[in-house]
């Protein structure tokens, strides 16, 4: 099975070389006009690839930051919770550290 997937993904990039090649070549070969219209779109069709991609990316991050934040905040209300009572003197059990820490309302 893994021999059968090297040997596929060898012929893919034979065949991928391969017509790669030739499109450089009938490039090449083609009148100016042509080419500077098939390098504009390729460059186009890049840029709005690129552009897709680092919007996905900022959105997820951003989704990300949201969840993150809430997280952030009940760690800085624990923290807080440990100074009030070490300014009031007052003892913390464990079993309340726990269930801070592990149960979300």
């Amino acid at each position: 099975m893994v021999i059968n997937q090297k040997v596929l993904g060898f012929v893919l990039i034979v065949f991928l070389v391969g017509l790669l090649w030739l499109f450089i070549t009938s490039l090449i070969s083609a009148s100016p006009g042509i080419t500077a219209a098939i390098i504009a779109g390729v460059v186009a069709i890049s840029g709005a690839i690129y552009t897709h991609t680092q919007t996905r990316i900022r959105e997820i991050k951003a989704r990300h930051f949201i969840e993150k934040k809430k997280v952030y905040m009940d760690f800085i209300d624990l923290l807080f919770h440990f100074l009030r009572n070490f300014e009031n003197k007052q003892k913390i059990e464990s079993e309340e550290v726990a269930g801070r820490i592990l149960i979300r309302p």
